[in-house]
């Protein structure tokens, strides 16, 4: 038997109600996992749009390294300066 608190049709009131709760129940948890399944989504098309736009922004500094207007030194130099 259900609790109150899930479908509103109270405890005992005989198989009728029962099947009713059960209805109600699996209804929430269908409409839960659709949201969970449209959240995934979203989070997903999230993480693959960040991915596109670091893979962006690392060939753009790439381009301006190759192309000289980014200074660079060499592990050789920055040991050196460091003292490593």
């Amino acid at each position: 038997m259900c609790g109150q608190a899930v479908c509103g049709r109270g405890r005992g009131r005989g198989r009728a109600s029962n099947s009713k709760c059960v209805e109600s129940v699996e209804s929430v948890g269908v409409e839960h996992l659709r949201e969970q399944s449209v959240d995934g989504r979203v989070a997903q098309q999230l993480e693959e749009e960040e991915v596109r736009l670091v893979n962006k922004a690392i060939e753009m500094e790439m381009q301006e390294m190759k192309a000289g207007r980014i200074k660079t030194k060499s592990y050789a130099e920055i040991k050196k300066k460091f003292n490593w």
